[in-house]
């Protein structure tokens, strides 16, 4: 084997070994940035299953509210519309 020979291998070896190295840089990139979509997917839908949670629960909580007002027959309406009965003061009473 010639010198030259051995300088194309030797220069075939280091290419093939960079392009081995930049292959598996590629693929340990593309499997990071599968997870991270993986990860921002799990997030948002656990943000949605809380967003949906909290609106539920604002609905009950509406629900009860107007239930409640129902069962005690709306008497903070009623009492807010009566006039306010002024007790006449007896004769000699100080204030």
């Amino acid at each position: 084997m010639s010198m030259r020979q051995s300088l194309q291998l030797c220069r075939a070896g280091v290419v093939a070994a960079l392009l081995t190295r930049c292959a598996q840089s590629a693929f340990r990139e593309e499997q990071s940035l599968r997870k991270q979509e993986e990860l921002i997917r799990e997030e948002e839908e656990g943000q949605r299953e809380l967003d949906e949670r909290s609106k539920k629960k604002a609905e009950s909580e509406k629900e009860k509210r107007a239930k409640k007002k129902v069962r005690m027959g709306g008497w903070r309406s009623r009492t807010a519309a009566a006039p306010a009965l002024a007790l006449p003061l007896r004769a000699g009473a100080h204030h």
